[in-house]
């Protein structure tokens, strides 16, 4: 019983420490780091929402509001972090309650809640393992989620109708923005949600009703959304040219997507079999025989892979393999606390939603699952503290659960802290980013000082060919953080990747907007020009070379051009 209680006490100690830890690393970082890709994309689409015709996503109906509320990188970066907290916060908070009244925790202290919402907190910041906080698709569909997920679980074996009505309604409206930044998802999420709602609300009548509500929430949300910023037929037309200039990059098709899916699990169910076999066999011999030698043993052999095998660093070469050990951590959690999930139906619905969560959200996409999961892991912060607190046979002890729950929270905090050493499309690590700059009106970013030469070769060349914000811009592929330095506006699309999706774009452009338009050419590693739109099949001609900057990540030289010739007036 003491060994219980000072173990409980250490795994509450350490996991705020975690989110502590975290959170003031999370803050440290808001204002570092120059990437010129995936996050410029962000904020182009943001600050340029009415300049974009062509979209998947239109992420940018929401993030344009909040750059406009921030009005600077830092602010947008921290509006997006607070965006996840919430959510987390909502899904952390409906858990608790669900859980309590599907009999999983008879009551829970104070301090048992705030250590779950505190390890719900680490992994919804384990987000920043990959790119800042700036508001995107990914980040709206995550925090999306998450809300609709916490307010159904708001709603389980409750039966206040007209209380579960308003919050099954606003979990479809959470869901409308995870459909409307990440369509594939927000189907997904929705399966799950009226899951939870169809096996855990009262009586049939409630299932109906909570189910009915959710899907008139997401649908009178989205078509509200739609119409604030567009007409119907627009927006279908807007959507069929997107996807075809989405198909010039993305050419799997949906069965050859979920097939990969598929091989995808398989294999990090084979690798985490493989590499953590003993863990595994020390847990379940725990789970039939209740010796506490065997966790001993599990726990040990745990530390030593985690350690050797570098599971515990994070950072962009260690994506394939992160989510791998937090798998495993909590399937280990699983092993250990059986008696609790395997009570009755709803228990086993209410934790599998959880579990599933990050996979529905992160469906859709291109990238390997094993990564793209690692943005919306937050329900797995939840499900891995309330395994340690539920209420398990008296003959059962709950140390092992809590010490799994304090090596998952503590394995997340590592991963989070050691990014720092390999940020996603940087040079250098966050530590080195620390040269303050002003570019264009994002505000003093810190870099490090071959991207701030980078910055300067770029102003340099727009003063020497007075290139005034404003004007047109083509990133020709990838460097749309060139658009930022000189405040210009890429028309249509800032996402032009290769010749097809250029060749389809500037099909739409007017030749004034052509000649007018400054172009950014990323150069080929060997030095020879990439492959270029059919309307500038007389390149350079027409042209004049502004300058030249190299970007630090990969060596990437940069060439900024203009054309020689003036606009009619």
């Amino acid at each position: 019983m003491e060994n219980s209680v000072f173990i409980n006490k250490l795994m509450k100690a350490g996991i705020v420490f975690c989110v502590l830890i975290s959170i003031s690393y999370c803050l440290w970082m808001l204002d570092r780091g120059f990437e010129i890709t995936d996050e410029a994309y962000y904020l182009l689409l943001s600050i340029h929402p009415q300049a974009v015709t062509f979209f998947i996503s239109a992420a940018q109906w929401f993030t344009s509001t909040l750059w406009q509320i921030t009005g600077s990188l830092y602010g947008f970066r921290a509006i997006g972090m607070g965006l996840l907290l919430f959510s987390s916060l909502l899904l952390a908070n409906g858990t608790v309650t669900a859980c309590i009244r599907c009999n999983l925790m008879a009551a829970i202290h104070f301090s048992e809640r705030m250590t779950i919402i505190a390890s719900t907190f680490v992994a919804a910041l384990f987000y920043a393992t990959i790119l800042n906080f700036s508001p995107s698709y990914n980040l709206l569909a995550t925090a999306g989620a998450y809300a609709a997920a916490g307010l159904v679980l708001f709603t389980a074996n409750n039966s206040d109708c007209w209380r579960n009505t308003l919050l099954c309604f606003l979990a479809g409206g959470a869901l409308s923005i995870e459909l409307i930044c990440k369509g594939p998802a927000g189907i997904d999420t929705l399966c799950v949600v009226l899951i939870v709602a169809a096996v855990l609300s009262c009586t049939r009548r409630d299932k109906i009703m909570n189910m009915a509500m959710i899907i008139v929430g997401l649908c009178a949300f989205t078509l509200a959304i739609i119409l604030m910023k567009t007409t119907i037929a627009e927006s279908i037309n807007t959507f069929n040219h997107s996807l075809a200039l989405f198909k010039l990059v993305q050419t799997e098709t949906v069965s050859a997507r979920l097939l990969r899916y598929y091989q995808e699990i398989l294999h990090v169910l084979s690798v985490a079999a493989i590499t953590f076999a003993i863990p595994f066999i020390a847990f379940l011999l725990y789970a039939f025989t209740r010796y506490a030698v065997f966790i001993f043993i599990g726990l040990v052999v745990l530390g030593y892979i985690l350690i050797s095998g570098h599971y515990l660093q994070g950072g962009f070469d260690r994506y394939p393999t992160e989510a791998i050990s937090l798998f495993v951590i909590l399937t280990l959690g699983f092993i250990a606390s059986f008696p609790v999930w395997i009570k009755n139906w709803n228990i086993i619905v209410l934790l599998g939603s959880l579990f599933i969560l990050p996979y529905s959200v992160a469906v859709g996409t291109s990238n390997p699952l094993s990564m793209q999961i690692l943005f919306s892991l937050a329900s797995w912060g939840t499900l891995i503290a309330v395994l340690a607190f539920a209420d398990i046979p008296k003959e059962h002890s709950k140390i092992p659960a809590a010490l799994i729950a304090l090596v998952f929270v503590s394995s997340m905090s590592f991963q989070l802290i050691s990014s720092m050493r390999d940020p996603y499309h940087l040079g250098k690590p966050l530590t080195q980013q620390s040269y303050p700059v002003s570019v264009g009106n994002l505000g003093v970013i810190k870099m490090d000082a071959q991207t701030q030469l980078f910055v300067s070769d770029i102003t340099q060349a727009a003063q020497k060919c007075h290139i005034l914000p404003g004007r047109p811009f083509l990133g020709l592929y990838n460097d749309l953080g060139v658009a930022l330095i000189l405040q210009t506006i890429p028309p249509s699309t800032p996402w032009l990747n290769n010749q097809a999706q250029a060749n389809m774009m500037m099909a739409f452009m007017s030749p004034d907007t052509l000649h007018s338009a400054v172009i950014a050419l990323e150069l080929n590693p060997d030095g020879s020009r990439p492959l270029l739109p059919t309307q500038l099949s007389a390149f350079p001609g027409g042209y004049k070379l502004c300058g030249t900057a190299t970007y630090p990540y990969q060596k990437q030289e940069v060439q900024i051009w203009v054309a020689r010739w003036k606009l009619p007036r």
